[in-house]
């Protein structure tokens, strides 16, 4: 998404749409740009944010080709609009103490048996 050239100022990006499979934001992205730089927060947390051949400019940071050195690239993140599979579950402390109850009520009825013979 291109926004052009902001002036100094305050901004909110709403996202009026979300990818495919993705959640749309339920809050705007606050952009405030200024002469000393831009700064942005989604969610109450600072945006990740980088200049293009900046000290602070990392793995490439999906740079469109062509784009002029010291533009500004925040980066929004989303979520799935999915529930993702858990691993693990109820564990093996279950079965143990039911086969722990089981011995148990097993010895118990053994030596009740044998005290009756």
């Amino acid at each position: 998404l291109r926004l052009g050239k902001l002036r100094v100022g305050d901004y909110r990006l709403v996202e009026t749409a979300a990818p495919a499979g993705y959640n749309s934001l339920t809050e705007a992205v606050r952009i405030t740009v200024s002469n000393d730089g831009v700064t942005a927060w989604q969610s109450n947390q600072p945006a990740m944010i980088s200049t293009k051949g900046g000290a602070n400019s990392t793995d490439k940071d999906h740079w469109v080709s062509g784009q002029n050195a010291n533009t500004w690239q925040i980066r929004v993140w989303n979520n799935p609009g999915v529930a993702l599979p858990e691993t693990g579950g109820l564990g093996v402390r279950p079965f143990l103490i039911m086969g722990a109850l089981l011995l148990l009520s097993a010895a118990v009825l053994w030596i009740f048996k044998r005290k009756l013979s």
